[in-house]
């Protein structure tokens, strides 16, 4: 991932879309010719994957373990040179970063104006170096998750969902991903439910192939919206009937472990077929263990 320069702003502006901030963002640049905001950016620290905790996710039907990583908290250090500009002195440059702490903090990885990958998280640590011939301030950034993740979903064409036996490339990210996926259920008669498989993808223990089914089991009445997400910590699956929306999570089966897209080309097996059911939307978020 190529990265040239790091934005800092805060995640949630006011209504009126103004941020309360002093600063509607502040860029830390790589490129000392590129510091027109008064900060350029020394090292920072944090940024590769971080520790990893191997945790049981649930069984196939044998009573495999099927394992996930779960990330460790991730704390990124920025060391901040500062250069004063516009009028601002160095006391100035660092009194509008004083004023990002008790703010929920966005952080943007960015290739000049595209944004790769994000995260946010909150100041736990501020340090400057007064009265040095080069200022400079480093701050620690503790994140909300351990995992970054692009600013915008990716599209899957619905007509590769066609069928009971789906292939889902993802190669777009380094972490897996979770599935958004939204249909309306179209037959007359009332449905039962459904159900997704992953096949050998999953992290298991063992030696032979693992099967894992996620299953629902729920009446389905004409003109159901469904919508299931499948990413972590956002995991949830409702049903939209009448302007009402119902919460199907306690009709998961137990034991299934929520599909998801790993690195590569993923094999699923599901009972959506179009003599009762039409795609409205599926997408996932790329997913990147470090930058």
């Amino acid at each position: 991932m190529i990265i040239t320069k790091i934005r800092l702003q805060e995640e949630h502006p006011m209504s009126s879309g103004a941020s309360s901030w002093p600063l509607p963002y502040c860029d830390l640049n790589l490129d000392i010719t590129a510091g027109l905001n008064g900060y350029i950016l020394s090292a920072v620290q944090g940024l590769d994957p971080p520790d990893f905790n191997a945790v049981v996710d649930g069984f196939d039907a044998f009573g495999v373990p099927i394992m996930d990583n779960i990330p460790s908290k991730r704390d990124i250090v920025f060391r901040i040179a500062l250069t004063p500009v516009l009028g601002k002195s160095y006391s100035d440059l660092r009194d509008d970063l004083y004023k990002l702490i008790s703010r929920n903090v966005l952080i943007s990885f960015m290739n000049d104006t595209l944004v790769r990958a994000q995260c946010t998280g909150f100041i736990r640590h501020f340090e400057a170096l007064h009265f040095s011939s080069k200022p400079e301030i480093q701050i620690t950034i503790e994140c909300h998750d351990g995992v970054f993740r692009a600013p915008n979903k990716v599209d899957i064409p619905l007509t590769l969902l066609d069928t009971l036996t789906p292939f889902i490339s993802y190669e777009d990210g380094t972490a897996p991903a979770g599935l958004d996926l939204k249909f309306t259920y179209t037959a007359v008669a009332t449905g039962t439910g459904f159900s997704i498989s992953n096949h050998s993808e999953f992290w298991y223990v063992g030696t032979s192939d693992v099967f894992n089914v996620f299953e629902v089991e729920y009446p389905l009445e004409t003109d159901d919206v469904v919508t299931i997400s499948t990413h972590p910590k956002e995991r949830r699956v409702t049903l939209l009937r009448d302007a009402i929306e119902y919460d199907l999570a306690g009709y998961i089966n137990a034991g299934a472990i929520w599909p998801k897209l790993y690195t590569g080309v993923n094999t699923f097996e599901w009972t959506f077929a179009s003599s009762w059911m039409d795609w409205i939307s599926a997408s996932y978020i790329p997913r990147f263990w470090g930058v």
